[in-house]
């Protein structure tokens, strides 16, 4: 029961919602990306533009990126789909030991349907990556926390219908 009822929810809400929260966020972080063009913080912007493409990609294929950030989306896309292991990251290159791209092979009740395949993996991505503050070498851990300062200021600054995405 507890499985159908989950099913429904991410099939009529969550998935909905997650694909209207990609879109604002990824308009937002591509509009802070383009006032951080040339500063310090450009690189940071650019692979938060990744990241949230990512996870709109694998979500719907048909979401435009923008081409600065496409070389990072395509490669993480690829790793996702060849499930191929352990591999190096594009998006976060210095993971001391990769990322398991095998996590992304959809299981469970997200296996009956391509939308539930689309969601899991979306949601995996998002649950999966992360910004670590300290790291073995400080300016990683420097490049990462940017990177997280500008998602989360994403976040606090999208809008889904006119409404704050966060309260």
């Amino acid at each position: 029961l507890f499985d159908k009822i989950l099913r429904t929810a991410e099939t009529e809400r969550f998935i909905p919602l997650l694909q209207s929260l990609n879109a604002a966020l990824l308009a937002r972080t591509d509009e802070i990306y383009q006032k951080l063009i040339g500063t310090g913080w450009e690189d940071a912007a650019r692979r938060v533009v990744a990241f949230v493409s990512v996870g709109s990609k694998l979500l719907d294929s048909s979401v435009q990126i923008p081409d600065y950030a496409s070389d990072l989306v395509h490669s993480e896309l690829a790793s996702i789909e060849s499930a191929s292991g352990v591999q190096p990251s594009a998006i976060f290159p210095n993971l001391e030991n990769g990322e398991d791209y095998t996590q992304y092979i959809p299981r469970g009740h997200y296996t009956r349907s391509e939308a539930l395949k689309a969601y899991f993996k979306s949601m995996m991505w998002y649950g999966r990556m992360t910004y670590r503050l300290e790291t073995k070498d400080p300016e990683i851990g420097r490049i990462e926390t940017r990177s997280a300062l500008l998602l989360v200021y994403g976040l606090l600054t999208s809008q889904v219908n006119g409404q704050p995405v966060v309260d």
